[in-house]
């Protein structure tokens, strides 16, 4: 069924048309049932016919690709734009967007600039701190998203209708790490993109969590957004949420007062050091455990200094 065409015949008129590259994942991310699947790719040079029939027929103003990972296969995809700009100059957008890591491997220098449309697309920022890159089993951290932003940001692309996507509605949840991720979106110009999370069955979260939903009445699950926090915690969440869909920083000042006064600490916290932060991610050789874990310390070791001197000269907050 994965390699059959779809039909569009039930419209004369279609504004987009989709493509798909590969099927499945190689990656066990906490939260994903995509892995179940076994990544295969599909024939570039069949993608790209399929598509020129489709654009003959209907000239759609945009591509979209829902693929779960689309950089799975790099040399696959570097191949796809090869052929793709040789015939299209039609914007794209990648739906469920790019594995951090590997956006670097595609050599964008080689093409023209003013060939490459990309309409949007979604950067994960899951592992913004070593808690989150160990739970959640993400294949990258936040230093690769980072770059990786940093790099498209090179070729001057908008990535004003692009997606930072990041989870909250642990039982555990690090507020720090969320409110990070939060404005990693905002400072390199990307929509921030919560999401609540949801137990998939036969996922890693569902093995781990589903013991908290257990003997839940119904009418607690039926359209709450955040199965895994306590009822009274309930409100707290919401206005977490819309919060965190404030899209630049005008809206942050004026959505401040839908933070409680605990959550604001850890804001402002997050604020005075998501600048270097960032820097620091920046100027990592490596994307691994190791690497992060010296960033994390040395963000302790400013924050303790600034402790240190607030104490020092009788400041209160």
């Amino acid at each position: 069924a994965d390699t059959m065409k779809p039909d569009f015949s039930i419209s004369e008129y279609w504004s987009y048309g989709l493509f798909s590259l590969h099927i499945g994942c190689k990656y066990k991310c906490s939260f994903c049932t995509i892995s179940r699947d076994s990544p295969v790719s599909f024939d570039v040079d069949e993608v790209i016919a399929y598509m020129r029939e489709f654009y003959d027929r209907y000239n759609p103003k945009k591509f979209w690709n829902w693929d779960p990972n689309v950089l799975i296969f790099p040399e696959k995809f570097e191949l796809f734009l090869d052929k793709y700009f040789k015939y299209f100059n039609t914007p794209l957008s990648f739906g469920k967007g790019f594995q951090s890591n590997l956006i670097q491997k595609i050599n964008l220098k080689k093409y023209d600039r003013e060939s490459i449309k990309l309409l949007s697309t979604t950067i994960p920022i899951e592992s913004s701190d070593i808690n989150s890159y160990t739970k959640m089993r993400k294949p990258y951290s936040v230093i690769s998203m980072i770059k990786s932003t940093n790099y498209l940001m090179s070729f001057n692309f908008d990535l004003s209708k692009s997606h930072g996507t990041f989870l909250l509605g642990y039982p555990d949840d690090n507020f720090g790490s969320i409110f990070r991720a939060f404005l990693i979106s905002l400072k390199m110009s990307i929509q921030p993109t919560p999401f609540p999370v949801f137990l998939f069955p036969n996922t890693p979260d569902f093995k781990k969590y589903s013991k908290l939903i257990n003997g839940k009445d119904l009418s607690l699950l039926h359209g709450e957004l955040f199965p895994l926090i306590p009822y009274k915690e309930l409100n707290k969440y919401i206005n977490l949420l819309k919060f965190l869909k404030s899209n630049n920083f005008v809206e942050v000042k004026k959505n401040l007062d839908l933070l409680t006064p605990e959550l604001k600490a850890i804001f402002y916290d997050e604020v005075k050091n998501i600048d270097k932060f960032i820097e620091n991610c920046l100027n990592a050789k490596n994307d691994n455990i190791e690497e992060l874990k010296k960033i994390e310390d040395s963000i302790k070791s400013k924050k303790l200094k600034q402790k240190e001197y607030v104490k020092k000269n009788n400041y209160r907050r």
